[in-house]
């Protein structure tokens, strides 16, 4: 076991200690969720008493300053800080400091393809997608920020913001700072990716994106793997090739599918032309993106298209 494991060791079993729930005698493997949960009620509420409303120490503190556990004369645990060994704050992680929303955009796309058949609330679908990308962060990026939300969340949210000025995300008065949904485009480019990717992981390394102004979201550009396979798709040959291999059943009930290749082209060929030109501004781009949204709507319809991919992958699991 390397020092950070021991770590978590010992804080899960600070806390196990120092909460009791009501039933304990009948122990099961969601204590430690539920104990967790009543012990940030309650520091949210000892934050209301005394009106500090923010964490002032910086994980980054916390780590190198040493914790430890140790038992009382009595035998509770009791948690010290800067008397422990001093941890590495990222020893053993695979993604020292926090992701950036670039790094985040691949990975949300595939989620949100696998869960296109059950939309669910934003804040939903935030808990359920850093759940699964959690074996790829770092201390950094479960740090509450200065408002107390995790910071991965917030980058989250910036990732979603990018793929939806770009037009991979739909923007409706339906789903609106609702939920998140991959608009025709979205869910093509997904299927690219998917196809490209394969079995890998979510998040394999410290891949940048194209161009970054911030650290943690700051910005709103493609990460390189999205931007390229819009790239792609600046081609007609391309497009009509992953509609035909992800269409087949659905093929005969779109009689505008040559509209909707005309569009996406179209749409992918002005974003590249921005990129050596003047940048647009994120309204601009918004409305660039809406109006290709509303255009695909009418030739590819959303739903079946999603049910085709649905039928596309499962076929594909099957071939092995």
């Amino acid at each position: 076991m390397n020092d950070r494991s021991r770590l978590f060791a010992d804080l899960a079993a600070f806390v196990d200690d120092a909460v009791r729930l009501e039933g304990e005698d009948e122990r099961t493997s969601e204590d430690i969720s539920r104990k967790l949960d009543v012990l940030q009620r309650v520091v949210e509420l000892l934050r209301l008493r005394d009106g500090v409303m923010e964490n002032r120490l910086p994980m980054r503190d916390l780590l190198t300053s040493g914790i430890d556990v140790s038992r009382w004369a009595s035998g509770a645990l009791r948690l010290s800080v800067g008397v422990g060994p001093t941890c590495d704050k990222d020893s053993g992680r695979p993604a020292p400091g926090g992701r950036t929303q670039g790094e985040l955009q691949v990975p949300l796309i595939r989620y949100l393809l696998r869960g296109y058949w059950a939309p669910r609330r934003i804040n939903d679908l935030l808990i359920e997608f850093v759940g699964e990308i959690r074996p790829w962060l770092s201390t950094d990026d479960v740090e509450s920020t200065r408002t107390g939300v995790m910071r991965v969340m917030t980058t989250t949210r910036s990732a979603a913001r990018s793929l939806r000025l770009h037009g991979l995300l739909t923007n409706s008065a339906r789903t609106a700072y609702k939920t998140w949904e991959l608009s025709v485009l979205g869910l093509l480019a997904g299927a690219v990716l998917h196809e490209r990717a394969g079995p890998k992981p979510e998040i394999e390394s410290r891949a940048l994106p194209r161009m970054t102004s911030g650290p943690f979201g700051g910005d709103t550009f493609l990460a390189q793997p999205v931007a390229d396979v819009l790239g792609l798709l600046r081609d007609p040959r391309e497009v009509s090739a992953a509609l035909q291999r992800i269409c087949v059943p659905d093929r005969d009930v779109f009689p505008t599918f040559d509209q909707a290749v005309k569009i996406m082209v179209s749409f992918t060929r002005g974003l590249e032309s921005q990129r050596d030109g003047r940048p647009q501004e994120p309204h601009e781009r918004r409305a660039v993106a809406q109006a290709m949204m509303e255009a695909l709507r009418v030739a590819v319809p959303p739903a079946a298209l999603a049910r085709d991919l649905a039928t596309h992958f499962a076929f594909e699991e099957l071939l092995g």
